[in-house]
């Protein structure tokens, strides 16, 4: 049986695509509510795999109506093909993003079945010490305009007394993109800071990750960018 993968990140929801959910599921088919490839002009962009974790091929700007009438095939005027190979895609090498679009924001076995976890594990088995040596050795910088040196930041942290620290809730659009789209791989982020340099995340740092939560300026600010596909 196919599996249909439709987004439930704020745009795809402010477009219809939890009408799309709901009449895929009214016909029977599996329905997987996944994160948006962030192709917002696209959506509710909807993926059809024989299996979960199978090649996936796509429709864009499905409606609950197209279902209604029937389910979208390769015939169809919408129809994309192999998702991967759209150019915003193709162009890029995702890194932070590379599960976002694919996994279930809130399945915790897809987020492991995509490579979840990995760092941690691997983190685990090293002293905290020789983590943040790797993490300076490595160059990682933050994502921030300044690019401050990640492993300055995390010795900073190690070389103090174990202190309540709080990863406070950012407004900025892309920063809720990740989370609310990538929840899992922000948690695991807490618990490798928590693990490996002995300090504490505030539940604050994860409030504005709940799937359920409404952001009226974020869908704002993605609605503003429907109509601009970007120029590459």
């Amino acid at each position: 049986m196919s599996v249909w993968f439709v987004p439930r990140d704020a745009a795809a929801r402010s477009l219809g695509a939890d009408a799309v959910a709901s009449a895929l599921e009214a016909r029977g088919e599996t329905v997987i509510r996944n994160g948006s490839r962030g192709m917002l002009w696209m959506e509710p962009l909807i993926e059809r795999a024989d299996d979960r974790h199978g090649p996936r091929v796509g429709w864009s700007n499905v409606t609950e109506g197209q279902i209604d009438a029937g389910l979208p095939d390769e015939q169809s005027d919408n129809f994309m093909g192999a998702v991967e190979e759209v150019d915003y895609l193709a162009k890029q090498n995702r890194w932070i993003y590379e599960r976002v679009g694919i996994t279930d924001p809130v399945d915790p076995e897809d987020f492991v079945a995509h490579g979840g976890l990995t760092g941690l594990k691997n983190a685990l088995a090293m002293s905290g010490g020789d983590v943040v040596q790797s993490v300076t050795d490595s160059g990682l910088r933050g994502r921030g305009g300044a690019g401050f040196p990640a492993g300055i930041k995390w010795r900073t942290v190690a070389d103090q007394p174990p202190a309540p620290h709080a990863g406070e809730s950012q407004s900025a659009p892309a920063h809720k993109y990740i989370c609310v789209n990538a929840v899992k791989f922000f948690i695991s982020g807490m618990m490798f800071s928590t693990t490996i340099l002995a300090s504490m995340v505030s539940r604050s740092a994860i409030e504005d990750c709940r799937i359920d939560k409404r952001y009226p300026k974020y869908e704002s600010s993605k609605m503003s960018m429907m109509q601009k596909k970007p120029k590459f």
